[in-house]
């Protein structure tokens, strides 16, 4: 874990990392205040449930995670190795930047390219580790890390729908339920 050192004037930037690493392997953890600044975690092993006071969800490898500050979350491993990588981050303008990539709440996206991104993640843990750590450069790099993964907002619609589907289908399983009405559910 590496949390950089932060200066008044990188409290200035519209983005910058509070904290980085990887956890091999992870343990449970259940934070009934949440987290101080924004998270994202990349699933790099195994699989798991990620819940919060609102949702459950089965994560596995190559799954990122977003989860905004101060939320009550949980994960635990369901398979052994359980490992992620790991960014906190916050900013001056960061519910601009996160409204404007449809980061509003917690959701998990596919990462499009598992390998980039993991190198991504490896290049930011390696700078933040240096003494002398550019914070805009490295908040630069994790700008487009966080673009090029969660810029597919729909992504994150998406899970939102199949959750929303998933739970009338569950409360209505003894009925006759037909495409079109779940398509209305969820206007779609």
């Amino acid at each position: 874990m590496v949390l950089p050192v932060i200066t008044e004037n990188d409290k200035n930037l519209p983005l910058y990392v509070t904290g980085i690493g990887n956890q091999n392997p992870q343990p449970q953890i259940e934070r009934t205040n949440g987290f101080p600044s924004y998270q994202v975690f990349l699933i790099t092993n195994g699989s798991g449930i990620f819940y919060t006071d609102k949702k459950r969800i089965s994560i596995n490898k190559g799954d990122i995670i977003f989860l905004p500050k101060n939320v009550y979350h949980g994960y635990y491993p369901v398979t052994t190795p359980f490992t992620n990588r790991w960014v906190s981050f916050d900013g001056a303008y960061i519910e601009q930047i996160l409204s404007y990539l449809g980061l509003n709440d917690f959701c998990v996206v596919k990462c499009k390219d598992y390998v980039e991104t993991y190198k991504s993640h490896k290049v930011m843990l390696d700078m933040a580790e240096d003494d002398n750590c550019n914070m805009a450069v490295l908040s630069s790099m994790f700008y487009k890390y966080l673009f090029e993964n969660f810029v597919l907002k729909d992504c994150c619609e998406k899970q939102t729908y199949l959750d929303t589907v998933k739970s009338y289908l569950q409360k209505k399983y003894d009925k006759n339920i037909s495409l079109q009405e779940l398509s209305e559910l969820v206007n779609v």
